[in-house]
């Protein structure tokens, strides 16, 4: 069970001078890639492609979008891109289980987390590169399920995107130099995609043909490539439990601060109600000393008008005076 990945570029028309050489055009490879019956007369029994990013409409329309970008890419600069020039690079990457092993719940959870993983990689290294991820289509209906991504790049020079065509290129004429470096840096390529993320779904980096190994040492390889990719998943299982718990702590603390907010706006709201009650109750006492000594003062006086009273009532009877029904002076709180 090993990775495989193929990337090539391509141009909105095919190249008269290069012969069989020549890209297949963008226009070729989507009738292709959305299963026209007339561009895949090597499928028995095609079955429709998933987008699995981007749409349908993104890849039907993808050569007219070149076409556009080619036309703004003359009005700024005055000179339009060649036709025959590498425009757009496609991607496949194929899965090692075979489609009918998909009907199996294991085989094609992992074959989904593998398509899910291999899909936001190619566009992050895309984005990297200054290019968009346009769309990520999947096929079923060959031996093994696959996917095809088409990475479009701003300026329409899809050839210094291809990792080993950009690479040669800085060879210039030297031939030699220029190949070394073109398989240099498609190892390159492969490697940081192994382990990146085939690694983790137990795929070698290489077939036992390419590296002679007996059929013994192939398989006790994939037993060890498997063990791996386990235990990753364990790694990655408990890094998720562990994620989740500090997720839970988090939550939980930003529970109790917000508790301890609350605590201390309750606690400042009780000792404003408590100064305020004070307040209160002092200017209360004030105004019922206050009411008090006017009762007093009121009773003093009439205490002095009652006695001036009885003496003229005395003088004129010629006796201690007889008050009847006087009325009381007032008692507090009447």
């Amino acid at each position: 069970m090993y990775q495989f990945i193929h990337c090539q570029t391509h141009a909105r028309a095919r190249s008269k001078k290069a012969g069989a050489d020549a890209a297949r055009p963008v226009q070729e490879i989507v009738d292709e890639v959305l299963r026209d019956p007339a561009a895949n007369p090597h499928i028995s029994l095609p079955k429709p492609p998933v987008i699995v990013a981007g749409s349908r409409q993104a890849v039907e329309q993808l050569a007219d979008r070149i076409e556009d970008m080619a036309a703004g890419i003359k009005a700024q600069t005055g000179r339009a891109p060649r036709k025959d020039s590498r425009a757009l690079m496609s991607v496949i990457a194929s899965h090692p289980a075979y489609c009918d092993q998909l009907n199996d719940a294991a085989t094609r959870e992992d074959y989904e987390a593998w398509r899910d993983r291999t899909v936001q990689y190619f566009k992050t290294w895309a984005e990297m590169r200054g290019a968009d991820l346009v769309a990520a289509v999947e096929h079923t209906d060959e031996s093994h399920p696959h996917l095809h991504i088409y990475l479009l790049p701003g300026d329409l020079r899809a050839d210094g995107l291809h990792p080993g065509k950009a690479a040669k290129a800085q060879h210039g004429p030297d031939q030699k130099a220029g190949n070394r470096a073109y398989r240099a840096a498609m190892r390159e390529w492969q490697d940081e995609y192994h382990s990146a993320v085939a690694v983790d779904f137990g795929m070698a980096r290489l077939g036992p043909k390419n590296r002679r190994l007996s059929r013994a040492d192939w398989l006790a390889e994939k037993a060890a490539l498997q063990e791996e990719a386990q235990r990753r998943r364990e790694l990655d299982e408990q890094a998720a439990r562990i994620k989740a718990r500090n997720a839970d702590l988090d939550r939980r603390e930003k529970d109790l601060s917000q508790r301890e907010i609350q605590l201390s706006m309750a606690e400042s709201l009780i000792k404003k109600t408590r100064e305020r009650a004070e307040k209160m109750l002092a200017e209360a006492q004030e105004k019922l000393a206050e009411a008090e000594k006017i009762i007093a003062w009121a009773r003093e006086k009439y205490e002095a008008v009652a006695a001036k009273f009885d003496a003229i009532f005395s003088r004129q009877s010629g006796g201690p005076a007889q008050r009847q029904h006087e009325p009381e002076p007032p008692s507090p709180g009447m």
